[in-house]
């Protein structure tokens, strides 16, 4: 579907979109990463204390982040005063000790600084080194060397540079190519992103604003659902805080088993297998959410796959307006998995006037076929489905209903 400032580049695009000497690195630590309980300390010396935080509760993890303090608490300790402080900045040199150890990343000690502003007697100097040799962070140029610049607050787009180097260096060394849609494969990270990335970017109206060396990674974030925006924003040049940092880190430590799996080629979904339609279609699958989550509206629908497996992604909107997203079995309807969405700001505050269930009936009235895709958006100040429609004959169509008047746009 459809869907700078000027500024100084924070990472060089030296690894970005190709495989590096870390693809290795970040293969053999998957098992860390999945099996092994998360050690990160994200201030110098001063994080001890353990879950319950009095201000982040596991209320408040669950209706944020959708993950529980005990999660966080593999992630990273609070401060020795018993509180979390989830608002706090995360310096440049404290996510590269967060996404090394969180990662697996093995520490360094070599007798030679890699930057020339992290001697050997800085406190992340094994970390930093570590990530550097593993690919995951570069640097700025300076005269002389590479500056880090570890005490910098760290952007958005840095962290999605460093961790998706990681994520999609995993999937290249375990699979040999990185997967899109439809069955299509890339050679490199480069290549994906020249020929799918940009729908997943521009769907964000400050897609714009993301520096060119943090494009891909960001595109290849999106489309693993590690990054998710807010109010329709990727905010590229924010800085992070220490409860995004944890839940990033978190996402990508379960996104780690799923681009190690590649689609079954021979699976309802692979190019070797069935045509597009299934058991439960769409509308189906809609019907099946909602029956799990009472009182709840569907605002988005999509095939795709999960370890390999054929599943409708489902995100709903529930009876509080926060999203939901679900998993579920093409075939039986089982709801595989669920984790909170990050709903954009048109979807939140109320419901379309049009369900998607009769979106689906008058695209197909349209043009007939099988629905691979819906989804509400905003378009010159309205809201939209936009269908995905496969004909018999193969093609791809996509019918436009407006969400308000239920007339067909395009």
């Amino acid at each position: 579907m459809r869907h700078h400032p000027k500024t100084t580049p924070a990472e060089t695009a030296t690894h970005a979109g190709v495989p590096h000497a870390g693809a290795t690195v970040a293969a053999t630590a998957v098992v860390a990463v999945l099996t092994t309980v998360l050690l990160l300390s994200m201030a110098a010396g001063v994080a001890l204390a353990a879950p319950p935080w009095p201000d982040a509760s596991n209320a408040w993890w669950l209706d944020n982040y959708g993950i529980t303090e005990t999660q966080v608490g593999r992630v990273a300790d609070g401060y020795e005063d018993g509180r979390f402080r989830p608002d706090g900045p995360v310096a440049r040199g404290q996510f590269a000790k967060m996404a090394s150890n969180g990662l697996g990343i093995d520490t360094l000690d070599p007798s030679v600084a890699t930057f020339l502003d992290v001697p050997r007697t800085h406190t992340f100097f094994t970390h930093i080194e570590g990530a550097y040799a593993g690919g995951l962070i570069t640097g700025y140029p300076v005269t002389g060397g590479l500056e880090f610049r570890p005490g910098e607050d760290i952007q958005r787009q840095q962290t999605n540079s460093i961790l998706g180097r990681y994520l999609s260096g995993l999937e290249l060394a375990a699979t040999g190519v990185i997967h899109g849609p439809g069955g299509l494969t890339y050679a490199s990270l480069a290549l994906w992103y020249a020929a799918q990335g940009g729908q997943y970017l521009n769907k964000f109206l400050d897609a714009a604003q993301v520096a060119e060396a943090h494009r891909p990674t960001t595109a290849y974030l999106i489309s693993r659902r590690v990054v998710q925006g807010s109010k329709g924003r990727l905010s590229p040049v924010s800085t992070l805080n220490r409860a995004q940092a944890a839940a990033m880190v978190l996402r990508v430590g379960l996104e780690a088993g799923e681009v190690t799996v590649p689609p079954d080629p021979d699976g309802p979904s692979g190019p070797g297998g069935p045509p597009s339609g299934s058991p439960l279609d769409a509308r189906a699958a809609v019907g099946a959410a909602l029956a799990d989550i009472e009182g709840g509206v569907v605002i988005e629908i999509e095939r795709d796959t999960h370890r390999g497996q054929a599943v409708w992604e489902v995100v709903v909107r529930d009876s509080n307006g926060r999203g939901v997203e679900l998993y579920m079995n093409v075939t039986t309807g089982e709801i595989i998995r669920r984790e909170v969405k990050e709903l954009p700001w048109y979807a939140r505050d109320a419901a379309p006037t049009v369900d998607i269930r009769v979106a689906m009936a008058t695209a197909l009235a349209v043009t007939p076929g099988t629905i691979e895709e819906v989804e509400l958006d905003w378009e010159s100040g309205r809201l939209v489905w936009e269908v995905e429609i496969i004909t018999a004959g193969g093609f791809e169509v996509e019918v436009d209903i407006d969400a308000t008047t239920g007339r067909v746009i395009r």
